[in-house]
């Protein structure tokens, strides 16, 4: 079924202006997954923000000659990505595409199953030495959360950063490992198979859905440039464990299979909605469209060295 079918079914419940409480759009995913996020992907892509860097990336080319970005391209990767890199946590797509618009770009090296705060201190260090203004991140995941703490506090590692992108962000952690958000069975699950396998107990902690720490974090840092992009599946999009997270996670909202898609956003940032990607975006839209928001990050904060900040509309 088409997205247009989808948002027409939305729309028979819900009014566009509407489809922006999350309730009524929680509501409406209870009853209806897939309606709601045709609704959630119709309220993003309305908003002008947002608007502006779609058009922009959609428009990308890469025949276009884009000049150097002045930048290096830092990656913040995802949990477990030394076990299991085959899901892209390791950022090798963002790797790439860095190379190809001339930008030098490293991962840190953060523990793959380690705790927000220690990971956090990494990125801290990681960027602690480098210039003002020089590092374009890039966070994946769990990654997200550990950016946001990181650059919760000034200090030089915030003021090395120019620009900020979020790819899909467990910024507030994820339900499908805490009891409290009513997942018994999946949070006592995942704590044995993570026990078995000798992931310290302070991992789960912090995946907990909006564990003290995360739900400290709020907004985007002061005087980074942020970008959201985040993963609109249907059921059709996903098979096997994410299609069952994803009806799991219907209760809260739209979900990329991992984490309902409202918490993956860091506010008043401008965001592209990936339409059909999971949480590991296996999707081959993801180069194309990673090159367009790096592209577009990257030309805009060149333009403004003196102004940093919210993005503007239009660069």
């Amino acid at each position: 079924m088409l997205a247009a079918e989808h948002l027409e079914r939305a729309l028979a419940h819900v009014s566009l202006e509407e489809g922006s409480n999350p309730e009524r759009l929680r509501e409406l995913a209870s009853r209806d997954i897939d309606a709601a996020t045709a609704l959630l992907d119709a309220v993003l892509r309305a908003q002008p923000d947002n608007a502006a860097l779609i058009e922009a990336v959609d428009a990308w080319s890469p025949e276009a000659r884009t000049p150097a970005l002045p930048y290096t391209l830092l990656i913040a990767p995802a949990a477990g990505y030394r076990e299991a890199p085959e899901y892209g946590g390791d950022g090798r797509v963002a790797r790439e595409v860095a190379t190809r618009l001339g930008m030098p770009n490293e991962v840190i090296p953060l523990e793959s199953l380690g705790s927000i705060r220690t990971n956090a201190g990494l990125i801290r260090e990681a960027l602690g030495g480098r210039e003002e203004r020089s590092v374009i991140l890039v966070s994946i995941s769990k990654g997200g959360a550990e950016t946001r703490v990181a650059l919760s506090e000034e200090g030089p590692w915030r003021r090395a950063v120019a620009g900020w992108l979020n790819v899909g962000g467990l910024l507030r952690g994820t339900p499908l490992v805490d009891y409290r958000a009513g997942n018994r069975v999946g949070y006592l699950v995942g704590r044995a198979l993570m026990l078995l396998k000798g992931v310290p107990r302070v991992f789960l902690e912090d995946l907990g859905y909006e564990s003290p720490l995360l739900r400290a974090q709020d907004g985007s840092p002061p005087g980074v440039p942020t970008v959201n992009l985040v993963g609109l599946p249907l059921g059709a999009h996903l098979q096997g464990r994410l299609a069952s997270r994803h009806r799991t996670l219907a209760r809260f909202g739209p979900n990329d299979g991992y984490v309902p898609t409202l918490d993956a956003l860091i506010p008043g940032a401008p965001t592209y909605p990936l339409w059909g990607a999971s949480h590991y975006f296996d999707t081959a839209e993801l180069p194309r469209v990673l090159s367009g928001i790096t592209a577009w990050l990257g030309a805009v904060v060149a333009s403004r060295p003196n102004h940093p900040g919210s993005l503007p509309c239009d660069p």
